[in-house]
This record gives C-alpha cells, structure tokens and sequence, in this order.
C-alpha cells in the first residue's frame, strides 16, 4: 500500500528509521542518559542560550538518532525543559530549611552542567565542573559527543 518513504541521511551519517517514537513515550535510562550527555556538552549549551534554539534541538536529535535512539526535535525540546524543571524543584526543595532532603536519580548529571550557573539557567558557569561527569557518561554511551561539535561547524 503506498510508497516507501526515504531513507533519512543526517548529517552525521546516521540513518534513523521513518517512524518516530509518540509523543510521550517513556525514556529509558540509557537514551537520558545519552540525551543529558549531548546536552551536557559546551557547544550545544553555547548555541543553547541564543534564542531561537529550533535548529540546535535538531541536531541534537540527529546526535540521539546516531546513537540509536529516535526522537523528534520537539521531544527533545521537552524533554530538556522537564528535566530543567524537576532539577529546579528538587533544588529549590533542598535549599529550604525545615524540608527533607529531595533527591532524584538524575541531580548530580543536571546539576553538573546547570548547577553553577545563576538561578535562571543562563549562560555562565556550570560546563567546567560538568567535564569530569559527562567525560564518565561518555564511556557508558560509547562515543564521544564532543567531536562531533567541532569548530569547524
């Protein structure tokens, strides 16, 4: 019935399949992980602090795409600004008095790329003390992500 869609060549070779995962799909650890590591990565949250950012979330796709994991720019747009959101609450709820330690399986990577800059999450501070985690969570994923932003973009 139909056609065959074509095949989708990325930029960075990879060939993801037609179909894209639904919009809610559950993330399994490994693609958050994956996910967290591409966004940890200073490139990405350089061109992440500009303001149109529609053009950064699809490379950052095509990068999930080449390790296997499909989603759409658009997921990977919310599901950056959930996972910012819960870091904050979590944050915010540890820093009140009074209240029981929050904690959240994912803290200590997002706090690693956000932690050390202002409270808005905005452009300074946080990459340098996000190195030594993401260069570990590297390892788990199996590539280096940080070779792929070059400068020569």
């Amino acid at each position: 019935i139909g056609k065959e869609l074509p095949e989708f060549q990325c930029v960075f070779g990879c060939t993801p399949c037609a179909k894209m995962p639904a919009r809610n799909r559950f993330w399994s650890d490994s693609e958050l992980q994956t996910f967290l590591t591409i966004i940890g990565d200073s490139n990405i949250q350089a061109e992440l602090d500009g303001t149109r950012n529609e053009k950064v979330f699809k490379k950052v796709s095509q990068c999930m795409a080449a390790e296997g994991f499909q989603r759409t720019s658009e997921q990977c747009r919310e599901k950056l600004k959930k996972t910012k959101a819960r870091y904050r609450k979590v944050k915010d709820s540890n820093g009140r008095s009074g209240n029981g330690r929050s904690t959240w399986k994912w803290y200590d990577v997002v706090d690693a790329i956000y932690g050390h800059r202002p409270s808005n999450l905005g452009s300074e501070g946080g990459l340098d003390s996000a190195t030594s985690i993401l260069e570990s969570l590297v390892e788990h994923v199996g590539k280096h992500f940080f070779f792929v932003f070059s400068s020569a973009d």
